[in-house]
Parts: C-alpha cells; structure tokens; sequence
C-alpha cells in the first residue's frame, strides 16, 4: 500500500509542478517527452581470438547415405545486411514505428531502490517522433527511459510491473514457425535531468541472433526444398538489462520454403532476405538441423555459441556426396590400416582412401602378403573417407587375425562403415561374413567421438563387432546400433574397457544371441547411463554375461524377458558400484545359474526386487547379491517349493545390512541348496522359517555363518541323514538366543550352546 501512495505523490508533484526547492515552479503543459530512434549493433559478450569470422563445420546425412555438408559463418548484424518488411526482418531506424516504453522518476539527490522514487509511466505505446502524454518534470528529478520492440507482440510482455525498481525485465518466447519470428530489441536511457526541451534518443540494440539459411546445389540435379528446422535448441527466456536468463526447455523452429527449387549450379536463400529470430545460447546437445526436401531429410548436429546482435549464415552444399566412412581430424595427424595376408589374400579385393571427399582416390589393391596404408598428414577439421570391395576385415577370431585403424592425432568417426565393403552402398543392410569388424580400432586411443558413425546392418555375422572398440580409452561417445536381431557374440566386448565412454546407446534387439552382449561394456568406468530397456521376451545362453560390468551405471535397463536360458544374466552387473536399484525380474521359470552373480558387489544398491519364480534350476540365484553390503531389504519371499543344487547358494552372502530374510517355502531341497545363503550377513536377527522336514547334502552348509546377530531359528527336519547337511551352519552366531525343533526330531547337535531350545509339531 505504501508504494502506491508513494507513486501517486511522484505524480500530482510532477503534474502539478511540485520542487522541492519552489514548490510553486509549474512545469509547462506543453514540454512533452518525445523519442527519437536508431538501431546501434548490440555488443557481443567475451572477445574474439581472431577479427576473422567464426565458422563451423557440420554434416547433414539423411537414411539413403546422401550427405550435405553445413558451413556457419559468424557476421555481426548491421545495417549491411539485406532485410524485408516481411517476417523474421532484420529492423532499422525505419521501421520502428511503434515501440514500448516505461519510465521511472526520482528525486535527483535519491537512488532509485530509496524512498522518493517511482513509475512516471508504464508499459506506454509510443511513435518516435510523436508526443507522449506526459510532460517533462523540472530539473529537480532524474528520469530513466526502457524501451522494447516490438510493441503488442503475443510472444514477448514486460515480466515486471511498475511497482518493480530498476531496469525491467521481458519475457520472449520464440514462435515454433519461423513466419511468426520478429527481431527484438530494447533501449535504456538513464539518469536524464528533468527540464529537457529535445527528445529522448533511444539507441535500440538486437537482443536475438539472426539465423539465414543459404543452399548452394554442386550436384547434377535441381532439389526441391520444403522446409528447414532447428531443433532442440532453448526457446523461452527472460531479458534484464541486455541479459538473458533462458528456460531449460528445448523445441524445434520450423521455416516452411514452399518447394523452393534451387537447380544444380544456384545457390538461393532459403530464408528469402529474412531471418530466424532465436535466443542467445549455448547450444545444448539436442540442437541440430533439419532440412527436408522433396527426396530426403537431412539431419545433422550443430554447436557452439549464438550471440545477441550476431547474423549466422547457414550455407548448406549440396553435391550428391555419398557417406563414406569420415574420419576427422581434431589434431593434426596420420591415419593408418594394416591389414593381415590372411585378409589381404581372400576377403579384400581393393581399399581406397580420399582426402577431397571422393573427388579422387589413392587406392591399394588385393596382394598376397600383408598390408599398410598410411595416409597424408590430416590437419585438424579436415577429413579422409574410406570405401572398400571386399567380405570382411579378419580372417580369424584373435586380434592377430584382424585389420585395424590407428592414427597419430585424436580425431572423430563418422559415416557408414559399410562403405569399407561395398564402396558406394553405403546403405546396405547385410554382413557377408562372419567376424567383419572384428577388432577394427582395437586398442585406438586417439578415437574420441564416434556418435556419428553409422552402423546399418540389420543382418548380422557372428562377432561382426567383436572387440571392434576394445581399449579406445578416450571414446566417449558410442554409434547407435540399431539391429533387431542378433547373433553370436555380434557385440561381444565391443566396448570392453572404453574407459571415457560416459553413456551406452540404447538397444533396441528383440532377438538375441549366444554371448551377443557378453561384456559388451566391461570396465567402462565413466558410464553412468544404460539404455533404457533391452526388450528381447527370450534370452540365450550367457546373452547379458559382465555386459556392464564394472561400470558407473546408477539405474539398470528394464528387463522383462520371460524365457531363460543358461547364464543368461551371469555377472551382469557385477561391481557396479553406484548401482542404487535393480530391475524388476518377472520370469517364473528359471534355468541354470540364470541370475548367478548379477549383482554381485554392488556396493550401493539397497532394495533386491520381488523374484517370483515358482520353477528353478541350477545355480540360479547363485551369489546373486552377494557382497552388496547396502542391501537392507531382500524379496518379500522366494515362492518356490521344490529346490535345485546350489539354487540360492550364496545368494545374499556378506549382505551386511540387510536385517529381515524372506520367506523360504521350500518343503523339498537339493543339494547345496541354500549353502552359504545369508553367510556374514552380520544384521540378520532372525531366520526365515525352514520348513522341509528331509535334508539333502550341504543343503545348509554355512548358511548363517558369522550372522552375528542372529538369535531365532526355526527348522522343521527330523533328522540328518548326511553328514554335511549342517557344517557350520550357525557358526558365530549370537550367543545367546531360541531355536525352535520339530518336537518329531531325532537328531541331537548343531544349535549354538548357550541357546534356548523348544519344540513345535508342523501343521
């Protein structure tokens, strides 16, 4: 209420002309504040190394294996630059027609967060030129002007009010179509004595960067362009003072070209003279460019920075290039393939290499012995792209056997890597034979980034990727793989020791394989994300086995397979140690050793899932949790009634937190069944109820040995046909507690002295 009352005095003593020193001075009714425009360049955060412009490279791909190379190019907007009165127009002094203003006043002697301080107007719709409808006050005050254009725009407001102090702040979100985009800018003048008989010039500058696309066509033929999108960037925000604070959102913007035809030799602005309008950014790892035309969509990644005030042209080549496998060049550097005489002699008939993008080819031909090609020194940002005739790339399944890139300097993969079989087919779909990349950058520890190479075959061999990026510690992004159904081995260790790798890609197989994922991304350290879900209903033998094996995973992949097959999930996520939850596991038919050591010392993870198979098979939850010395709750109860050797042997061994077991239906036991089943599990108070009446050898072989706490057990036996049965079963178990006996018992022995014994007669 105050502030009100307070604007409302500022008010009457300017309208009325109040001065604190001659309250009687009137101000003229006549001296109206005016404005006067210009568009200055707006001042571009941090420095430049070189006066030269910024450009940046990229690749645009679309699924036929064409590819357009992307150039940005980096100019500061000024009045150079072509414009339009249509949408998306770069604005000069001209044009601003219509703008926003506020004003604050305040006493001269006062800062503007004192008492004494107010609006003289808000949010005002002015004309430059035009008179306002309030009066300058007397030289007693200081005034402050904040300006905006464009005024009456559905997509940018004042986010402050008028009772808010200081220079205000806007909100602007850019439209989804680029028809709607509009060039935003702002003025402040500031501290201005009352009693001026000029205007006030307002000096706009452009707080949004300028996007222009421009497609140049090499190729033969003319293409016909439907629209350009970027996508994935940020596209809300708040402006204060020439700085902006973005939402964390991301959305596409669309700019439609109307089946603009560009004929082999043109080049044609695709946004016609006018620009997309976007936010100054970073440009988050989402952001890309889409370009779609009448034949193909063409999509690639962009980075870097956009800057208020800054124009970026897009200029997109178009030559009909065809996507070999890319290598780029981040240091300067050599590349090499040596391949094997066993290679050489039987599956390869030529391998070539381009330094121009396939303008011309330094090739080697098939011999009998073994091969090295080592190209030029490759500068950094440039590239050399492979093609081949030939079967596969090893002969054999040893890295001896097998053909392999290395290099000088770190560089990045892109590209189809079927283009080293099939030369120009780059889009074709199937291995010819077995073990075809095998080892191919084995042990390459200059390879940083291969997100971008392309992996197409949906007809696998078996180990076709094997160890294909074995020991690549400085890999940190991986291709997609996108087959659906898999063979033997076909990924097996294919990332095994990444060391850098931070995220695995997602796997999308409903089919799987013999050993097809078998430490796939063993010791890949740096990786904390798994895909989301390996989908396949039916699994094969040793499928999943060490496949995120000692990693840095904190959630693993849905799991809804229902079919097992032997060691299916064997050590699956054995040490991964910041594992804090397990999938759900719903199959209710197991086989052998199908869940043996798949979490085992996973240090942190605390909850087991529910496990409601009813059919076991050997080994099946074999030291499952074992050492996960975080665990504090285990299934609610293991519901199978008929046992199998060594089925939960081990299972929650050296659990050392976890305080309540589950229950143990079992009537009818195997052999080591339940052996060291909660050994050193040292907060375990209680025994879940055992109630088979028969033994079987070792079936209760150290099953709560070293259980510290333990001081309740109940077992239903009546007597102990082997002598095994027992060893150390309830060895250093607390020294005092009850143990509860079938009253039908025979067999005398095996309680911990100092326990009290009593009898019960099962139902």
């Amino acid at each position: 209420m105050k502030y009100s009352v307070l604007y409302l005095a500022l008010a009457a003593c300017i309208f009325t002309g109040c001065h604190e020193d001659d309250p009687e001075t009137e101000i003229s009714r006549d001296n109206r504040i005016m404005f006067n425009t210009s568009v200055t360049p707006a001042q571009v955060p941090g420095t430049r190394s070189s006066p030269e412009p910024l450009l940046k490279k990229s690749i645009l791909r679309a699924e036929d294996g064409k590819i357009l190379n992307l150039t940005v190019k980096e100019e500061p907007m000024d009045a150079s630059f072509d414009r339009a009165l249509t949408r998306g127009a770069q604005i000069n002094t001209a044009d601003i027609t219509e703008f926003g203003v506020s004003s604050a006043i305040c006493m001269k002697a006062s800062s503007y967060t004192a008492v004494g301080c107010g609006s003289l107007f808000y949010d005002q719709s002015v004309g430059s030129g035009v008179a306002t409808d309030y009066s300058w006050p007397t030289n007693a005050y200081r005034v402050s002007f904040y300006a905006y254009y464009p005024y009456g725009n559905a997509n940018l407001a004042l986010s402050s009010l008028a009772t808010d102090r200081g220079i205000p702040a806007y909100t602007y979100t850019v439209p989804e179509d680029a028809a709607d985009h509009v060039d935003v800018m702002t003025a402040n003048v500031l501290d201005m004595l009352g009693g001026q008989q000029t205007p006030v010039n307002l000096s706009f500058q452009h707080r949004l960067a300028a996007i222009r696309f421009r497609l140049t066509n090499t190729g033969d033929n003319p293409m016909i362009v439907k629209s350009v999108t970027i996508a994935g960037v940020k596209y809300t925000g708040t402006l204060r003072n020439a700085s902006w604070t973005l939402g964390s959102d991301t959305r596409s913007s669309v700019l439609a070209c109307n089946d603009t035809e560009v004929e082999s030799g043109e080049t044609v602005d695709l946004t016609d003279g006018n620009y997309m309008f976007m936010l100054p950014q970073t440009l988050p790892a989402t952001a890309k460019v889409i370009l779609e035309t009448e034949k193909n969509t063409f999509e690639g990644t962009i980075s870097g920075l956009w800057a208020a005030g800054q124009v970026y042209t897009f200029s997109i080549n178009a030559n009909d290039m065809v996507n070999y496998l890319r290598f780029t060049a981040i240091e300067d550097g050599t590349f090499t393939l040596t391949i094997p005489a066993s290679v050489n002699t039987s599956y390869l008939t030529s391998v070539s290499y381009s330094l121009d993008d396939g303008d011309t080819w330094v090739t080697t031909e098939n011999s009998s012995s073994a091969v090295t090609i080592t190209t030029p020194t490759v500068t950094a940002g440039n590239s050399v792209v492979w093609k081949g005739d030939g079967k596969q790339y090893s002969s054999g399944t040893s890295a001896s056997t097998a053909s392999k890139f290395s290099s000088t300097g770190r560089y990045n993969v892109s590209g189809s890597i079927m283009s080293l079989l099939y030369g120009n087919g780059v889009n074709k779909t199937v291995l010819p034979g077995s073990y075809t990349f095998i080892y191919l950058f084995n042990n390459n520890t200059k390879l940083v980034d291969a997100s971008e190479l392309l992996l197409p075959a949906t007809t696998l061999r078996e180990r076709c990727y094997a160890y294909m990026f074995n020991g690549c510690t400085s890999l940190t992004t991986a291709p997609e793989l996108p087959a659906m159904k898999l063979e033997t081995l076909c990924y097996g260790y294919m990332f095994y020791g990444c060391t850098s790798l931070t995220a695995a890609p997602e796997l999308p197989a409903t089919q799987t394989n013999y050993n097809c994922y078998s430490n796939m991304f063993n010791g890949c350290t740096s990786m904390t994300t798994a895909p989301s879900v390996l989908p396949a209903m039916t699994l094969y033998n040793d499928c999943y086995e060490y496949m995120f094996a000692s990693t840095a995973i904190t959630a693993a992949p849905e799991l809804p397979a229902m079919t097992m097959r032997p060691n299916c999930y064997l050590s699956m996520f054995y040490r991964c140690s910041s594992l804090t939850t397990a999938p759900e596991l719903p199959a209710t038919t197991l086989n052998t050793n199908c869940y043996k050591n798949m979490f085992c010392a996973c240090t942190s993870l605390t909850t087991a899932p529910e496990l409601p198979a009813t059919t076991l098979d050997q080994g099946c939850y074999y030291d499952m949790f074992s050492s996960c010395t975080s665990l504090t709750t285990a299934p609610s109860v293991l519901p199978a009634t008929k046992l199998q050797n060594n089925c939960y042997y081990g299972m929650f061994r050296s659990c050392s937190k976890l305080t309540a077991a589950p229950e143990l239906p079992a009537t009818t036991l195997a052999q080591a069944c339940y052996a060291y089943m909660f050994g050193y599990c040292s907060s375990l108070t209680t025994a879940p109820e055992l109630p088979a009446t028969t033994l079987q050898p070792q079936c209760y072989v150290m099953m709560f040995n070293r259980c510290t706490k333990l001081n309740y057990v109940k077992a239903a036996f009546v007597d102990i046909p082997y002598t095994n049965c027992l060893t150390d079963w309830l060895t250093n178990v607390s020294k005092t507690g009850t143990f509860v006996k079938n009253a039908a018992a025979t067999w005398t022995g095996y309680i911990p002295s100092g326990w009290t014994v009593e009898t019960y007669t099962p139902e």
